[in-house]
């Protein structure tokens, strides 16, 4: 059967095979207790998959391309960013936005020591948000519906905001603890 998905999966190509959870399937081989087919299905796995994309070209000249794709369900540790990347990371989400002279993107990055990427990626769209959610704060929907684009329009991200943000919920304790 692998031999057949494998052929099939070449005369088909540019094609994927994705086999989900593949360190549930090739656990090492020749481990005690191992089936004799479980065996078996590795090493033609591994045999055919080695030589999957020596397929040939197409038609126009260009190569036949077969991609494997194996996902796991093993977890992989990723460390907290550094205080490079924060600041890297702060630059990169605050390029499209107007970012007011007083915003210190080296203090903003110590202030999140111990933040994800994952937190850092929201923090500073939230903070941008801040000088829209002052205009609007108290109003009713109405009122927000009848401001002007200017009277609702963003001010530059400022110091406070990232302040502010982190005081509405972005801190690490309330996040992973």
């Amino acid at each position: 059967m692998v031999r057949c998905l494998l052929d099939l999966v070449r005369a088909y190509a540019p094609s994927t095979i994705f086999i989900d959870e593949i360190d549930s399937l090739c656990n090492a081989r020749g481990a005690s207790g191992e089936h004799e087919s479980s065996r078996r299905v590795k090493s033609e796995l591994l045999v055919h998959v080695d030589g999957v994309n020596n397929t040939g070209t197409n038609e126009d000249g260009s190569r036949k391309i077969v991609m494997v794709l194996e996902a796991t369900r093993k977890h992989i540790y990723i460390p907290l960013p550094n205080f490079e990347s924060r600041e890297e990371l702060n630059r990169i989400n605050l390029k499209t936005v107007e970012v007011a002279t007083d915003v210190d993107i080296d203090e903003v990055a110590r202030r999140i020591e111990g933040y994800s990427g994952d937190d850092l990626t929201n923090v500073c769209p939230d903070a941008s948000l801040n000088g829209m959610r002052r205009k609007i704060v108290g109003k009713t929907r109405d009122e927000i519906k009848n401001m002007s684009k200017d009277e609702i329009s963003n001010d530059p991200v400022a110091m406070c905001d990232f302040e502010d943000v982190a005081e509405d919920g972005y801190r690490i304790e309330q996040n992973h603890n």
